[in-house]
């Protein structure tokens, strides 16, 4: 693979993912790894367990997991209720990354 020289301008790129990170979610991973590979900070978004850390660095990129439990199968409100939830509890850290990124 080719070293990419990171541009000096900071370019980071976050992404949401409605599913756990990495290992739930190859195509985000490999994403990812494309962005940091062209010099972008790269932050994912996604699902945490219990045993899981909230914050995370794994190859690069940084790890933000929400403590949204799955409800596959279940009951029509019970999924909206988790993707609610999901969708509430993301804006946080998304709008802590935003903050964070020069213009």
């Amino acid at each position: 693979m080719t070293e990419v020289k990171a541009n000096p301008i900071n370019k980071r790129h976050c992404m949401v993912v409605h599913a756990h990170y990495p290992l739930g979610e190859t195509r985000v991973e490999r994403e990812a790894q494309a962005l940091i590979d062209h010099g972008y900070e790269v932050d994912v978004i996604c699902l945490g367990a219990p045993s899981e850390p909230v914050l995370a660095t794994v190859d690069g990129v940084q790890i933000h997991r929400l403590s949204v439990r799955r409800h596959k199968g279940g009951s029509f409100m019970a999924q909206l209720f988790e993707y609610l939830a999901f969708f509430g509890m993301g804006l946080y850290p998304s709008h802590q990354i935003a903050s964070t990124t020069a213009l």
